[in-house]
């Protein structure tokens, strides 16, 4: 980790800069960084809107305007079609042509564009995509009329590789009857989410076997020959399960529509299961996907059941979850996941999982430093600032207990805690790699950012 030295002082008056803009993603209520990148996925010949919504957080009225930057127009290189960029502001829509907004927006103290009546006081930024989709960038630049140096700048990007896909396997290849409760076999993390080990929880010390998830101990209830439900007498324990959960790095967005997976049970195991999670606190089972395997079924409260005590040793697969639910769509704090099984027909009677595929997309939505809750009055600043050898100051105006640097793609270089003073602390980044980072201060819930440049030679 590194040095982080902090130096008590008093504070004189300080006369830098401050900035009056906020700027918040209308669309999904998040408050955006300055040089945040904003991601959007287009179909083919369709139109996609942005809204961003500008805050005026200073003392006095403010006029703002804005200008349009097309970085990177996509073009359909066979029909020679091309993505258009167009935007409101201000009262008003501009076709392509226009750059800069004829209409300056203006904001009382501590008002936004989103509480003036009327339309398109925000900015809408629009795009009309070319025949085939592709990669378009577009940065925005809101700018106070009358203090050039307060401005702030947002790239939206279309389809561009700030989106990835989710695909990831459990295979539980290292899994094996002496591993215990955590599955050791090593799990390919997609960027911008990291997916933890499962972990077998109030069951069996040790896996039935090798290969696979199946634990023993699981809720009595059924009984040896009977494939009638109401003869099975157990319920699901919250105390018996299996575990998962899926975290959101900093600055993405995570969307998981569902979860596939294979079951087995032994001749003895459990003929109920259920998959539910931390979304509503595991109140409800998650509701199912279709099932094409006569030897399961699934009821009106979404309980998978295994048909026949006939059938076992042999893996059933087509077990599906469906994770369509507001929840999981572009959720930013961890969500774990929970396999329960019961109706046993005695304690040594095994429940397995295997081949458990989670599938969805992250995108990174604001570069290098996730969800952003400005805290006003916690200003600070940094110096020098490009810094040519790693050895920063930082000069605040309010208290503040932890500090952090992040790196441009998100990543948490390191986090310390620090005694709450007005003052200066020096930051020791020599064996940090040349780059853009933030500088992050935190007091409460609050935080306050600033970029920094490092050019260590």
């Amino acid at each position: 980790m590194k040095k982080l030295f902090f130096i008590p002082f008093t504070l004189l008056s300080l006369n830098f800069f401050s900035q009056t803009i906020v700027l918040k993603n209308a669309d999904t209520g998040f408050t955006l960084a300055p040089n945040a990148t904003v991601p959007k996925t287009t179909s083919p010949d369709a139109n996609f809107k942005v809204t961003l919504d500008i805050k005026n957080i200073s003392a006095t009225t403010q006029t703002y305007t804005a200008k349009r930057y097309d970085v990177l127009l996509n073009t359909d290189a066979p029909s020679t079609t091309t993505a258009s960029a167009y935007f409101c502001f201000g009262g008003n829509c501009y076709g392509a042509s226009t750059i800069v907004s004829p209409n300056n927006l203006v904001l009382n103290s501590g008002q936004s564009a989103s509480e003036i009546v009327g339309l398109y006081y925000m900015l809408i930024a629009d795009l009309d995509e070319a025949s085939v989709v592709g990669e378009s960038r577009v940065k925005y630049t809101f700018a106070n009329v009358n203090t050039p140096n307060d401005t702030v700048q947002i790239t939206i990007k279309y389809n561009g590789t700030t989106l990835y896909n989710i695909s990831t396997n459990y295979g539980f290849g290292s899994v094996t009857a002496s591993s215990g409760t955590l599955d050791p076999t090593a799990v390919a993390n997609t960027s911008g989410v990291s997916f933890g080990p499962f972990s077998s929880v109030g069951n069996s010390a040790n896996p039935a076997g090798s290969g696979a998830f199946s634990f023993s101990g699981w809720p009595l209830g059924a009984t040896n020959g009977s494939d009638t439900p109401a003869s099975m007498t157990g319920q699901i324990s919250l105390n018996n399960y299996y575990s998962i959960t899926v975290s959101p790095a900093p600055g993405y967005f995570t969307s998981l529509t569902g979860i596939t997976f294979d079951v087995d049970r032994s001749a003895t195991g459990p003929r109920n299961y259920a998959v539910r999670s931390s979304a509503d606190a595991y109140a409800a089972n998650l509701p199912t996907s279709a099932l094409s395997n006569t030897n399961l079924s699934v009821d009106n409260s979404n309980t998978f059941m295994w048909n026949y005590d006939a059938v076992f040793g042999a893996p059933q697969g087509t077990n599906g979850i469906n994770l369509s639910a507001n929840a999981y769509k572009n959720f930013t704090s961890p969500i774990t996941f929970r396999f329960y099984s019961w109706n046993a027909e005695d304690a040594n009677g095994t429940f397995g999982i295997d081949n458990v595929v989670f599938q969805g997309l992250t995108s990174l939505y604001i570069t290098g430093i996730g969800e952003i809750v400005q805290g006003v009055n916690t200003k600070f600043r940094l110096y020098p600032n490009p810094s040519n050898n790693g050895i920063v100051t930082l000069e605040a105006t309010s208290e503040f207990s932890k500090v952090e640097l992040i790196s441009a793609m998100g990543s948490l270089i390191f986090s310390q805690n620090a005694s709450a003073v007005d003052g200066k602390a020096t930051l020791d980044l020599s064996n940090v790699p040349s780059g853009i980072y933030y500088v992050k201060i935190i007091n409460d819930n609050k935080f306050s950012i600033e970029k920094l440049v490092i050019t260590n030679n």
